[in-house]
């Protein structure tokens, strides 16, 4: 073997082994870090929206209320509460202000089965000011040796309220 290739073998090797220490050591400083839990990403405005809609409806055309995913669902549970006028569907919205605004969709069904109507919202957060303020977070966390996840909270809980008279008047889609 020549002596040119014995130099190139025992740079493969003690690259190896570098590599392998280095990769040790890098383990061994993440494991240090602790989860620091969830934290939202940017400022919270947190609001409170009621927002009511009248509607004539018979049984046998209910009104159909917009089904809601997510976390902030509820289960779709409509419940009933004397505070609400007769006829009348009411829609608590808790929502973040920085980032969304609530507002209720409504319209005739096409096979003239009633009316609907859902909670929608239009966002309008600021995902570049958001993601500034997480990565200014995470650098500081990284110096307490702490990991966090961001989320952004838009609609947190939407309550949908009825009078118990007009209860058999609504159903979920």
């Amino acid at each position: 073997m020549r002596n040119s290739q014995k130099i190139l073998i025992g740079i493969f090797c003690l690259g190896i082994v570098l590599a392998g220490a280095g990769t040790g050591m890098a383990f061994l400083e993440f494991s240090t870090f602790t989860y620091a839990g969830e934290k939202e990403a940017g400022e919270m405005d947190r609001k409170t929206l009621t927002l009511d809609y009248a509607f004539e409806a018979a049984a046998e055309e209910p009104l159909t209320i917009g089904r809601n995913y997510g976390r902030y669902a509820n289960n779709n549970e409509v419940i009933e509460s004397e505070a609400v006028p007769e006829n009348t569907v009411r829609f608590l919205v808790t929502y973040n202000a920085n980032v969304v605004q609530p507002y209720l969709n409504s319209y005739e069904m096409d096979d003239d089965s009633g009316e609907y109507v859902r909670v929608d919202w239009n966002y309008i957060n600021d995902e570049f000011k958001s993601f500034m303020t997480c990565k200014d977070d995470l650098l500081e966390g990284i110096r307490n040796r702490e990991i966090a996840s961001y989320h952004v909270t838009g609609i947190e809980e939407i309550r949908i309220m009825v009078n118990p008279a007009s209860r058999e008047l609504v159903q979920i889609d």
